[in-house]
Protein backbone atom coordinates (compact mmCIF):
# COMPACT_ATOMS: atom_id res chain seq x y z
CA UNK A 1 0.00 0.00 0.00
CA UNK A 2 2.72 2.60 0.78
CA UNK A 3 4.35 1.78 -2.54
CA UNK A 4 1.10 2.56 -4.36
CA UNK A 5 0.87 5.95 -2.68
CA UNK A 6 4.50 6.70 -3.54
CA UNK A 7 4.00 5.74 -7.18
CA UNK A 8 0.87 7.91 -7.46
CA UNK A 9 2.48 10.98 -5.94
CA UNK A 10 5.74 10.54 -7.86
CA UNK A 11 3.86 10.16 -11.14
CA UNK A 12 1.75 13.22 -10.49
CA UNK A 13 4.76 15.36 -9.60
CA UNK A 14 6.81 14.40 -12.63
CA UNK A 15 4.16 15.22 -15.24
CA UNK A 16 5.45 17.85 -17.67
CA UNK A 17 3.65 21.18 -17.60
CA UNK A 18 0.13 19.98 -16.86
CA UNK A 19 -0.90 23.04 -14.90
CA UNK A 20 -2.47 23.09 -11.49
CA UNK A 21 -5.12 20.48 -12.41
CA UNK A 22 -2.66 17.82 -13.60
CA UNK A 23 -1.60 16.29 -10.30
CA UNK A 24 -5.16 16.27 -8.93
CA UNK A 25 -6.52 14.61 -12.07
CA UNK A 26 -3.74 12.02 -12.02
CA UNK A 27 -4.29 11.11 -8.37
CA UNK A 28 -8.08 10.97 -8.82
CA UNK A 29 -7.77 8.72 -11.89
CA UNK A 30 -5.36 6.42 -10.06
CA UNK A 31 -7.83 6.14 -7.18
CA UNK A 32 -10.66 5.49 -9.63
CA UNK A 33 -8.64 2.76 -11.30
CA UNK A 34 -7.91 1.09 -7.96
CA UNK A 35 -11.57 1.30 -6.95
CA UNK A 36 -12.72 -0.11 -10.29
CA UNK A 37 -10.52 -3.16 -9.75
CA UNK A 38 -12.27 -3.84 -6.45
CA UNK A 39 -15.60 -4.68 -8.11
CA UNK A 40 -16.00 -7.40 -10.74
CA UNK A 41 -18.80 -5.41 -12.42
CA UNK A 42 -16.36 -2.64 -13.28
CA UNK A 43 -13.21 -4.70 -13.68
CA UNK A 44 -14.65 -6.85 -16.47
CA UNK A 45 -16.52 -4.09 -18.32
CA UNK A 46 -14.31 -1.52 -20.08
CA UNK A 47 -17.24 0.85 -20.68
CA UNK A 48 -18.08 1.00 -16.98
CA UNK A 49 -14.39 1.43 -16.12
CA UNK A 50 -14.21 4.42 -18.50
CA UNK A 51 -17.24 5.94 -16.78
CA UNK A 52 -15.47 5.70 -13.42
CA UNK A 53 -12.27 7.18 -14.82
CA UNK A 54 -14.22 10.02 -16.47
CA UNK A 55 -15.93 10.80 -13.18
CA UNK A 56 -12.59 10.65 -11.37
CA UNK A 57 -11.07 13.05 -13.91
CA UNK A 58 -13.92 15.48 -13.36
CA UNK A 59 -13.51 15.16 -9.60
CA UNK A 60 -9.80 15.97 -9.90
CA UNK A 61 -10.52 19.12 -11.90
CA UNK A 62 -13.25 20.14 -9.44
CA UNK A 63 -10.97 19.64 -6.46
CA UNK A 64 -8.24 21.78 -8.00
CA UNK A 65 -10.75 24.55 -8.74
CA UNK A 66 -12.19 24.46 -5.22
CA UNK A 67 -8.76 24.42 -3.60
CA UNK A 68 -7.49 27.36 -5.60
CA UNK A 69 -10.67 29.33 -4.91
CA UNK A 70 -10.54 28.67 -1.18
CA UNK A 71 -6.83 29.56 -1.07
CA UNK A 72 -7.55 32.92 -2.72
CA UNK A 73 -10.41 33.59 -0.30
CA UNK A 74 -8.21 32.74 2.69
CA UNK A 75 -5.44 34.99 1.43
CA UNK A 76 -7.89 37.87 0.94
CA UNK A 77 -9.23 37.44 4.48
CA UNK A 78 -5.71 37.14 5.90
CA UNK A 79 -4.38 40.32 4.29
CA UNK A 80 -7.56 42.42 4.36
Amino acid sequence: MPQDITIVTHGSVSLPSTGKEGPFVHIACCCGNIISRSFAKYELNEGKKREILSAACGAGVAVSAVLSESCVENAIELFA
